[in-house]
């Protein structure tokens, strides 16, 4: 499911390969290539019915890397991600030597994901190490997109999110933001590269498949009216358009497991 929230983002592919989508990009990583991803940020898996490598994810706050806000450190390093001067967001695949020496660094956070808490001085080092590098070759993308867009794009999916189980409308969204549905419409295709109509749909149909994942015996009916659908038939064809088959064949798969 595509989604943004306050934090950065580091994706570590470890085998296979994985389709991950930022905005309107895919960047396709490969094993022990990485992705830096921006907070507040639409991001995703770019096909959620592949089967994917396994990889792991590190989010982290300002704070992790940088607890003294009046400090050289955050200074040289956060402010111009922070005043959005900078992005966060770059695939580090390894053409150039401290691309190389980024993965090393992020190959090193794999063994430490497995207790957070206790290897949390280790992996602020890691990430300080890569900041470190980064700003030293000028490696931050220049941010192309306003902080006003991002912060209107931002409120939008959380009102969403709040309301896709009511019968939500793009003109309720649009009216929250004091913004035309059009101009709304064209301003959240353009910065997350899915329609805010299908955006709804995906936050539906997620709650669908949770609800016949934790109660495989339920009511489809009752789910798609809970999901936000008051159509059980159009609640079926979009369920088959994003996940390959039908509500029904899937919840008989809950109830009937293959061995």
């Amino acid at each position: 499911m595509k989604h943004l929230h306050s934090e950065y983002e580091i994706v570590y592919l470890i085998d296979h390969y994985l389709d991950f989508y930022v905005n309107e990009e895919v960047y396709h990583l490969l094993p022990g290539q990485a992705l830096f991803i921006d907070r507040d940020i639409m991001h995703g898996h770019a096909d959620v019915n592949r089967n994917y490598g396994s990889y792991i994810t590190f989010h982290f706050g300002e704070n992790f890397i940088f607890p003294d806000s009046k400090s050289h450190i955050y200074n040289q390093y956060f402010v111009p991600l922070a005043s959005g001067v900078y992005t966060f967001t770059k695939h580090i695949s390894g053409r150039t030597p401290y691309e190389n020496q980024i993965l090393n660094i992020a190959s090193k956070l794999v063994p430490l994901s497995d207790n957070i808490e206790a290897n949390a001085l280790s992996i602020q080092i890691c990430l300080l190490r890569i900041f470190d590098i980064m700003s030293r070759e000028n490696a931050f993308d220049t941010n192309q997109a306003s902080q006003q867009q991002k912060n209107l794009i931002k409120v939008a999916t959380c009102y969403m999110y709040q309301n896709y189980a009511s019968p939500l409308l793009i003109r309720d969204v649009s009216a929250h933001l004091n913004l035309s549905p059009d101009y709304f419409s064209k301003l959240f295709k353009k910065a997350t590269g899915i329609t805010p109509k299908n955006y709804i749909q995906s936050l539906r149909i997620d709650h669908a498949i949770h609800e016949i994942d934790t109660h495989p015996g339920c009511n489809l009916t009752e789910v798609a009216l809970k999901a936000g659908f008051s159509d059980s038939n159009y609640f079926a064809r979009t369920f088959k358009n994003k996940m390959g088959i039908s509500p029904s064949a899937y919840k008989q798969q809950k109830v009937s497991p293959k061995t």
